[in-house]
């Protein structure tokens, strides 16, 4: 008998174990970075070496109507390095590139990664962070950015429920 509830306490455990792994409830929210000083052409940035890589906002969109969204803060990584973060809106960051000096490296031409992890709110779900990664690529010239670029760009994000590792921010 003994035998029997404990078998019955250990389905009844496992059963809640299981129900219980999943139940996040994510926001569903699209993310606006607005730049300067640098285009941004099929998704990709565009930067001339020596200049300064400004984001000078990052905006939160819930996909839900009338539900109100928003990141709480923004770490930023250059080539999975940290640089810094930002705490207030608009989350603003400068990276600035650098052109070669008396014989000291530069910036080096070619692509980079930027990623930007942010906590995300919403109203009525989980916290969630979201890792957004960015190809930037430094040019030695305006003439090198292809035509037809701004300097805003929305996308959808996933969220995640843990935390990311941000040693490196997930490299």
């Amino acid at each position: 008998m003994k035998k029997i509830f404990s078998l019955l306490a250990m389905a009844l455990s496992m059963s809640f174990a299981m129900t219980s792994c999943d139940d996040n409830d994510l926001p569903d929210v699209d993310i606006n970075i607005t730049v300067s000083n640098a285009e941004i052409v099929d998704h990709q940035m565009y930067v001339v070496r020596g200049d300064i890589l400004r984001i000078e906002s990052i905006t939160v969109t819930n996909n839900e109507p009338d539900k109100p969204a928003a990141i709480t803060s923004a770490s930023y990584y250059w080539d999975g390095v940290f640089q810094g973060e930002a705490y207030q809106a608009p989350f603003a960051f400068n990276i600035a590139t650098f052109k070669p000096v008396d014989g000291k490296l530069g910036t080096p031409l070619g692509a980079h990664r930027l990623q930007i992890y942010a906590p995300v709110v919403a109203l009525d779900k989980d916290l969630a962070f979201a890792l957004m990664t960015y190809t930037v690529n430094v040019v030695e010239s305006v003439d090198d950015i292809p035509a037809g670029g701004t300097n805003a760009m929305t996308h959808h994000v996933d969220m995640h429920a843990g935390e990311f590792n941000r040693n490196g921010a997930g490299s």
